[in-house]
């Protein structure tokens, strides 16, 4: 089909990148060649997708900060604040003594939307389509998982370790999920790990419900905007 001088001229945005079909037609692709990129794009978008993540953290000490942390929800706006409320650690004396934190499941509601899961709830919810769609729609998830089955780990087939892992991206083409860990001897670290590995590392932390009773052993963070 010659659709000759009456092709529209369309503005389509893929990538940040922006296409005129005008253009395109001086340059001899054809309209629908044109379309048939713009489409092939479109389905590599929803088969990839990776939310903003930081490049350090303020807190490198503990998991149930160093992993949110991760997430850019502090701006020049926020941080004021950050600065002069985040003093919320006390010292515990019992055995074993350690240092501990207050309210860590409420500090982030003021910041972030934050939706937390029991284990009964996160296992129905424990598929990678609905973890796409979290993550589609600019959710983090962080759960606490048995690393003893994530190859990523250094806890892999080597001991039990019920620890939590942020995801903030997936690649449905590698059947991975873009991931931030803590260990106390790495601190942060990226990790690239395979979706039914995570899958499986969160029912086996989760199926028998009482190996951890934290408020936070499923939660769902999205930056407010």
């Amino acid at each position: 089909m010659n659709c000759g001088a009456h092709r529209p001229s369309i503005i389509f945005s893929c990538n940040k990148l922006t296409f005129s079909v005008k253009e395109e037609i001086k340059k001899n692709v054809s309209f629908y060649g044109l379309m048939r990129y713009f489409l092939a794009e479109r389905l590599i978008y929803k088969m990839k997708k990776i939310l903003p993540i930081t490049n350090h953290s303020e807190i490198t000490l503990y998991t149930h900060y160093s992993l949110p942390f991760q997430i850019p929800f502090i701006t020049e706006k926020t941080k004021p604040w950050f600065m002069s409320c985040f003093v919320n650690v006390f010292y515990r004396y019992e055995f074993p003594t350690f240092y501990d934190y207050t309210d860590y499941n409420i500090f982030y509601r003021d910041l972030m939307f934050r939706d937390s899961l029991t284990y009964d709830t996160a296992l129905k919810l424990n598929t990678q389509s609905d973890f796409t769609a979290f993550l589609n729609d600019d959710k983090y998830i962080y759960a606490w998982v048995d690393q003893y089955y994530i190859s990523a780990t250094p806890s892999y087939q080597k001991y039990h370790d019920i620890h939590p892992i942020l995801i903030y991206g997936y690649d449905d083409i590698e059947n991975t999920y873009m991931c931030r860990c803590f260990t106390s001897v790495k601190s942060v670290y990226d990790a690239i790990v395979k979706c039914d590995e995570y899958h499986e590392a969160l029912y086996n932390a989760g199926k028998d419900n009482a190996c951890i009773n934290d408020e936070d052993v499923f939660c769902l963070f999205k930056i407010k905007k």
